[in-house]
């Protein structure tokens, strides 16, 4: 994440963090998301292919900018719709770890996009309390076995 009081160029950032993709010893290549604001409008890209495949020149200035790239859980799902950062009215959310056996019972194609159903299950306005009501009720699920 990149937040900035003046507008700066997109495209350095960008590559800078392919660059870091590609050379990662975890495969960063399922594809990649960002979401950045555009004259204050908030603007979201999902991408399929690998970040460093991607053409940034398209990408301006902007004062804000998360930028995600996916390593699917063993090689599955890979589909643009699964892509972070995920949107709704007020947020953006990426997850960049990984959880295993945990099932989570809320809406979602993947486990980060559920994590953020989750989070916003507790909020009632405040996300940082939210964010710290759900972590404990993810925490607490019972390690499942099946894949």
């Amino acid at each position: 994440m990149v937040r900035s009081d003046f507008v700066f160029e997109m495209a350095p950032v960008l590559e800078m963090f392919a660059d870091v993709c590609k050379a990662s010893r975890e495969f960063q290549g399922h594809g990649w998301g960002m979401a950045f604001l555009a004259d204050e409008a908030r603007m979201v890209y999902h991408n399929v292919n690998p970040i460093w495949d991607d053409d940034f020149c398209r990408f301006q200035t902007t004062r804000f900018l998360l930028v995600h790239a996916r390593s699917a859980f063993l090689d599955t799902g890979i589909e643009v719709l699964n892509n972070m950062p995920f949107m709704d009215d007020s947020l953006a959310f990426i997850f960049n770890g990984e959880l295993q056996g945990v099932k989570i019972k809320a809406d979602g194609r993947i486990g980060a996009e559920k994590i953020f159903n989750v989070i916003k299950r507790f909020d009632n306005g405040d996300t940082f309390a939210a964010l710290k009501r759900a972590v404990p009720f993810i925490q607490k699920k019972p390690p499942t076995f099946e894949r």
